[in-house]
């Protein structure tokens, strides 16, 4: 029943502007026109849904209870108000969501489905990271450059940017990344509100606001935080037992429950794939779930195609398969190879074997070959230098498989036509595989036989079922690393054509039977780069779990630091550099790299002591430079085999 006392001209702070029953609460309101359906007293999942945001449960989409910790968020900009008053002939980009047509391919004939958000959606993105940027600098001269949290916003909406202009990534990848920065977008805009317009009105109750109806506001229990939230002219929800209703509270209007019936709650799905998130959360709303909210997650897919485990080595030896002829195509029936091709295998098998699995003493030396880059002197020092004993290796902490196939495995097939395949299949999946090693890693990774069986693989639709043959394993190996995307394709490589991109350039594939040694050094250099980027970030994880926990965005910063570009760890489509880069480069260039690796190693545990000491720029010398490369490859590498039991894949230069 409406009722306002006649002598009475206005609500207060526990009346009710609106009032409405949603089972077992009553919800007022004293300066809101509506009551949202609360999604935050009982336990909930929170995951990520089909648009890359988190239904109900997301404090970007619908009303949060009230957290200290997280004030500011009351000032978020509210998704229903926003599209109320828009105007149809703009876009909202905060609350827009990517469909296939946002996604451009960079390869449209590659069977590997890898692309970027288109380039005009990027430019209005970057718009909203730019009004932001000039928001927040503006304030920062306010407050004599005063560092807060939207600092800390600001780093990462920009390498959520760069992840989206430069980074190869699946179509639901682009997805979750666009979500996640239209988080950290909104994020800044809220905090900007806060402490432009209603942080001092929170503080000093003298100085009330009218109500700005355009922010999220929050639902709360609690009476005082009500009357503050009133007072400083953001919409506030009170919840309470129907028994602490009082009996001569002031009602302007009775009002039903407004639903989220526009929140997509369905799991994303692709290509047939239902893809479900891991659940961040489970349990009421408040500080927890605005925390989890805030952090980054990977996928995992319902029902995952059946693969062979990565550990399995299959009963035949590393013979190339006889259903796979010289020229790489298919070869019907029992057809015999001749006594060379035979004599070939032979070898290819015993040196792969000899090399990769049977004395794994000859990983920690060089391979005397024209084939492979020339490797740091640093490294191959450590190497020597390195004590082996099996009885340092710590206990399965990490998975010590490899995240990128052995460089050696593109190097060591004997026969012209083999070598083209091996370096063929590489250079297609590239992509897709840098993509999944960044954003979606498997787990476990694959074992060196799977590379290997990837690699010597040939495409094909026929799938024996009962017979483990060779090529059924090779099959086999695809499918564990790329699921079922590619069982449909023919030809006599995975690129499925004659040529592949492989940073700006097209390489044609017959030429990889014989390539350049300039390519095939530029190549395993970059296999090289790639295989040392992520081992040390895992190793990294391993040793300062805590400091990932804690400061996670601090970390990977600190982390990328370490390498030029704005990358990050991924590379892949710039030009080959000329020039040796990053910190070992010339001293005055390769200064804050090295300082910065320094800095990583220097939180390990047992690090040596002039790690732990800040290299001075003005002494800086390429004496200062050569011997701090030294004692932290030596560092490193020690640490490496004690951790994973087995050597580290290190760098190499530039060719």
């Amino acid at each position: 029943r409406a009722q306002l006392r006649s002598f009475e001209e206005h609500i207060h702070e526990f009346d009710a502007k609106v009032i409405a029953y949603c089972d077992p609460y009553m919800i007022t309101s004293p300066n809101a026109n509506w009551i949202p359906e609360p999604h935050c007293f009982e336990n909930e999942e929170l995951h990520t849904r089909a648009d890359g945001c988190f239904g109900y449960q997301d404090c970007f989409q619908w009303p949060q209870p009230y957290s200290e910790k997280f004030e500011y968020t009351i000032c978020t900009p509210n998704l229903l108000k926003a599209k109320a008053l828009k105007d149809p002939s703009k876009m909202l980009w905060e609350f827009w969501t990517p469909s296939e047509d946002d996604f451009e391919l960079i390869d449209p004939q590659s069977p590997f489905c890898i692309g970027k958000l288109n380039r005009n959606v990027y430019y209005h993105l970057y718009r909203l990271y730019n009004l932001g940027q000039v928001s927040i600098n503006d304030w920062k001269v306010k407050q004599e450059g005063k560092k807060d949290i939207v600092t800390g916003m600001q780093l990462h909406a920009r390498h959520l940017l760069n992840i989206l202009k430069h980074h190869p990534l699946t179509f639901p990848d682009v997805v979750l990344y666009v979500a996640e920065l239209q988080r950290y977008l909104l994020d800044i805009a809220a905090h900007m509100c806060y402490v432009n317009h209603h942080q001092f009105a929170l503080i000093y109750s003298n100085f009330p606001k009218p109500t700005n109806d355009l922010l999220m506001g929050c639902f709360t229990k609690d009476v005082t935080t009500c009357e503050r939230l009133w007072r400083a002219g953001i919409s506030v929800w009170l919840v309470r037992s129907l028994q602490l209703i009082p009996q001569n509270i002031n009602i302007v209007n009775v009002v039903s429950i407004t639903y989220p019936d526009h929140i997509i709650q369905k799991n994303f799905m692709h290509n047939t794939i239902v893809t479900v998130y891991p659940m961040l959360h489970l349990g009421p709303g408040g500080t927890d779930r605005h925390l989890n909210t805030r952090h980054t997650f990977h996928a995992q897919l319902i029902e995952p195609p059946t693969t062979t485990p990565s550990n399995v080595v299959p009963q035949q030896g590393l013979v190339a398969s006889s259903s796979q002829g010289t020229s790489g195509g298919r070869v019907q029936g029992k057809k015999k190879n001749n006594a060379r091709n035979v004599v070939q295998q032979q070898m290819y098998s015993s040196l792969v074997c000899f090399y990769l699995h049977h004395n794994k003493m000859y990983k920690w030396m060089e391979l005397d070959t024209t084939n492979m880059p020339l490797a740091f002197l640093q490294w191959v020092t450590v190497f020597k230098r390195v004590d082996k004993n099996p009885a340092r290796i710590r206990s399965r902490m990490v998975d010590a498989s490899y995240r990128f196939p052995e460089p050696v495995l593109l190097i060591t097939p004997s026969s012209p036509q083999r070598w083209k395949l091996f370096c063929a299949n590489w250079l297609a999946a590239r992509p897709l595989w840098i993509s999944r090693i960044e954003h979606n890693p498997l787990s476990p990774l694959p074992a060196p036989q799977t590379w290997q069986d990837f690699l010597n693989s040939i495409p094909s639709n026929i799938m024996a079922e009962n017979i483990m043959t060779r090529s059924v394993q090779e099959k086999l190996a695809a499918k564990t690393l790329f699921g079922d995307t590619l069982m449909h394709l023919q030809g006599e490589t995975w690129a499925g054509r004659d040529s592949v991109l492989w940073r700006n350039q097209t390489i044609v594939i017959t030429t990889l039977k014989d390539p350049p040694t300039h390519l095939i050094h530029s190549i395993l250099w970059e296999i090289y780069e790639l295989s040392f980027h992520y081992e040390l970030l895992a190793l990294d994880c391993a040793m300062v779990l805590r400091l990932w926990v804690e400061a996670p965005k601090e970390r990977i910063k600190l982390l990328h630091s370490i390498f030029p570009g704005e990358l990050g760890l991924v590379m892949w489509e710039e030009s080959m550099p000329t020039t040796e880069q990053g910190m070992w480069a010339l001293p005055d260039i390769a200064y804050p790299f090295l300082e910065s690796w320094r800095k990583l190693l220097s939180s390990w545990p047992q690090a040596l002591s002039h790690l732990q000491s800040p290299i001075m720029q003005e002494s800086f010398t390429s004496i200062v430079q050569f011997n701090m490369l030294m004692s932290a490859c030596m560092f490193y590498t020690q640490t490496f085999f004690d951790v994973f039991g087995r050597p580290s894949v290190v760098l190499h230069h530039i060719p």
